[in-house]
């Protein structure tokens, strides 16, 4: 196509803009030429000068609905040839130009704009402003579809930033507007999204629903588009899902579909390696170790050559799976360390986390610096994910405020009338209110007494309860710290009195009698232990790991650095302690365990206190009936938590304590 046509109709164009205003007809024809230039062979920066030059030629336009419409099809064909800049100029323009016209439509299609823009360069709180404004403009211009299309973008946003549950709100409230309008490319992209987000939070039988619809929508269009890439997609995800939910026959025959839909053209694809990488766990956990090594192989060769490091961390990890299926436990740590330097250099939090994991269980060595880090990042991770909370939290405020605004401004007419109708009601009401008050106040004063008196018996009959209660408590608790305390100290003694009397067991027996005595005085005079009541608890419960710990049985304590306490009371942290020192003589004195480890963890909305051993295990049900688990189970119910015990013969006994963070 020659240049020369286009560059005399924009001189022509320019000539005739220099009168104040541009007529309808004037406006559809530089549409056209904006049509012709978008699809016209010159370069990059000569369209972007030439539309550059039309806006400046036009802002002198006035406000008309043609006008707008016409820097509407400017901006669009500014972001179709990639020039942000003077898309993003155009399309805070016609935003100005929206509202002192006070057309919501196009106040809602301007914000629309922005948002993409704003999307485009990462800035992703400015696209989820826009985005909210966007959809409140197009709420009140009672378009339906773009509030769900809108919504839709937010939810991706919030998807991004990691704030899975409200994605997922602002997911389906999207769907629930787009499904009623039949538009398939929407439809798919909603079906997507949801399933992503399901996915992220641990649902993912729904979020294999989910992409089931989106195959089947796929599978319904016409044969002409090209379906292959987002099917395969698709295939790849859910076969991803069903090795997570242990389905592994589901998964390989999901994962094989999408392996015999690739065309040629996309082998040794990142797609190809995401399946083949994918199909290696399914025969990894199903034992078929042979065929997984290939493939697991394979997989990495394709990304090695691609250098895509997310791809090169999920080959690690895969490579670290099957090594520790084959038993060969030093190649699985290899790998896992390949793939948290790799995860650390590319600031993957989440994939750290995972290799973290491994490394953790599997690094015997250095199990306490990769718990310890471990807990850093997840930390941090839980610190951005409450800053972008708040974040998004002071937009949706922003906009609420705005929208009221609005609301206001249309609203005050009506108001001012209402307040007039309400001031002579009020005038004439006054008389009847004070004189009903003088009546109430009357009643209220005898209801008072009689109050009283009632109160006054109640706090009898409450003081008798209170101190038949206190005494029942009292037996319960001297029952509790002699069983758990002092019985527990006194076994120590007997242990090492079992063990060759040198000076230092002397010694060591010698302070452990003082404390039985201390023990015996707190529980006589009913005495709070000082150190559990002030300063941090995590070195009294260090020193009682300490403590137990011997050439046959080691225990190790997992908790973060900077664990707050300061929320438990003395109860609290006297049950903690008295239900883990019970539970490590207990392991001692019948586990048969040489490795147990203590970890306490702070969730969301509980705390996890997980007591392991790699023990001979029991039968939960037939020791249940034992003083020990007994008082253990008490000291859970006074803090209102919940007791799971699971013990197995090969791989010992799980006891976990959770509680509530909601009083």
């Amino acid at each position: 196509m020659r240049v020369i046509p286009y560059i005399v109709i924009f001189i022509f164009f320019c000539f005739v803009s220099c009168t104040k205003k541009l007529d309808k007809q004037k406006h559809n024809d530089l549409s056209n030429y904006l049509t012709q230039l978008e699809h016209s062979s010159i370069d990059q920066k000569q369209k972007i000068k030439q539309l550059d030059s039309i806006f400046q030629t036009v802002q002198e336009d006035g406000n008309a609905k043609s006008y707008r419409e016409f820097l509407f099809k400017l901006a669009g064909t500014a972001y179709n040839i990639e020039a942000a800049d003077l898309y993003f100029k155009t399309s805070q323009n016609i935003l100005s130009l929206a509202q002192k016209a006070k057309d919501t439509a196009d106040m809602a299609k301007a914000y629309h704009y922005l948002g993409d823009y704003y999307e485009d360069i990462v800035k992703l709180d400015s696209a989820y402003a826009s985005y909210s404004y966007a959809a409140r403009f197009y709420l009140a211009a009672n378009d339906t579809l773009h509030v769900g299309t809108m919504q839709k973008s937010m939810a991706l946003i919030l998807y991004e930033e990691g704030l899975f549950n409200q994605a997922e709100v602002e997911a389906f409230a999207a769907l629930q507007k787009i499904a009623p309008y039949k538009d398939t490319k929407l439809l798919l992209e909603a079906y997507v999204t949801i399933a992503n987000i399901l996915d992220q939070n641990s649902q993912s039988e729904e979020a294999i629903l989910y992409y089931k619809q989106a195959l089947n929508l796929l599978n319904s269009l016409e044969s002409k588009q090209d379906i292959t890439y987002p099917k395969i997609t698709i295939y790849n995800n859910i076969g991803y899902l069903y090795n997570g939910i242990q389905k592994y026959g589901k998964a390989e025959e999901t994962l094989l579909d999408g392996l015999s839909l690739l065309p040629p053209d996309m082998k040794k694809s990142l797609v190809h390696a995401m399946l083949i990488n994918n199909l290696a766990l399914t025969y990894i956990k199903t034992n078929q170790l042979k065929t997984a090594e290939q493939l697991v192989h394979e997989a990495f060769v394709i990304r090695d050559s691609l250098q895509i490091p997310q791809g090169l961390i999920s080959s690690y990890s895969r490579f670290g799976e099957l090594y520790l299926a084959q038993k060969d436990t030093l190649k699985a740590v290899e790998y896992w360390k390949k793939g948290f330097k790799t995860s650390e250099k590319v600031k993957a939090r989440n994939t750290a986390l995972t290799n973290l994991r491994y490394l953790s269980l599997y690094d015997q060595k250095n199990a306490q610096e990769y718990a310890q880090r471990y807990y850093e990042i997840n930390d941090s991770l839980k610190t951005l994910q409450i800053e972008n909370r708040t974040k998004f939290a002071r937009i949706e405020y922003e906009t609420a405020q705005l929208e009221a605004k609005n609301e206001l401004l249309s609203q005050r007419v009506t108001l001012f009338s209402i307040l007039s109708i309400l001031a002579v009601l009020l005038s004439i009401l006054i008389y009847i209110v004070l004189k009903q008050k003088m009546i109430q106040k009357r009643l209220l004063f005898q209801q008072d007494q009689q109050q009283d008196r009632e109160l006054i018996y109640k706090l009898i009959l409450q003081q008798e309860e209170i101190a038949k209660k206190t005494l029942l408590d009292e037996r319960t608790r001297i029952s509790t710290e002699l069983h758990d305390g002092i019985i527990n100290t006194l076994f120590n003694i007997r242990l090492m009195l079992s063990n060759e009397c040198n000076a230092e067991n002397r010694q060591l027996i010698g302070s452990e009698i003082e404390e039985a005595q201390k023990q015996i005085r707190r529980i006589s005079h009913n005495l709070q232990d000082q150190t559990l009541a002030v300063g941090s608890f995590t070195p009294i419960l260090e020193n009682l790991i300490n403590k137990n710990t011997t050439k046959e049985h080691a225990f190790t304590l997992l908790i973060s650095r900077n664990f707050d306490w300061s929320t438990f009371d003395y109860e609290t942290k006297m049950n903690i302690y008295r239900i883990i020192q019970e539970s490590m003589q207990n392991i001692i004195k019948h586990a048969q365990a040489t490795r147990s480890i203590i970890s306490i963890v702070e969730s969301t909305s509980s705390y996890h206190i997980k007591i392991q051993d790699n023990g001979i295990g029991f039968k939960v049900s037939e020791v249940k009936k034992g003083i020990g688990l007994k008082n253990i189970q008490l000291r859970v119910n006074q803090m209102n938590g919940i007791l799971t015990i699971n013990s197995n013969t090969t791989k010992g006994t799980i006891l976990e304590v959770i509680l509530s963070k909601i009083k």
